[in-house]
């Protein structure tokens, strides 16, 4: 297995999983668990304490800095990013 460490704003290529949501440029990103990042989706915050919610601090792995659609692809897809 290939791991590397990056700093706070170096560019790196990842990959985004097939059959993920459109990412446009400047969308945080979040890792997906299995290797892959895929857009970052804050959790709805319930304000009347009726329900319980986890909170994930600092989910945002990196930034976005090309577009890429895979919403209909059958395979990964490469994307480049900023480490947050």
């Amino acid at each position: 297995m290939l791991y590397g460490a990056a700093h706070r704003g170096q560019k790196v290529f990842t990959l985004v999983a097939a059959s993920a949501a459109a990412i446009v440029i400047g969308d945080a990103l979040e890792s997906a668990g299995d290797g892959t990042v895929r857009k970052h989706t804050p959790q709805a915050v319930d304000e009347a304490g009726a329900a319980t919610f986890n909170v994930i601090v600092d989910a945002v792995v990196g930034y976005a800095i090309e577009a890429v659609d895979n919403s209909g692809g059958g395979t990964t897809a490469r994307l480049a990013m900023r480490v947050a």
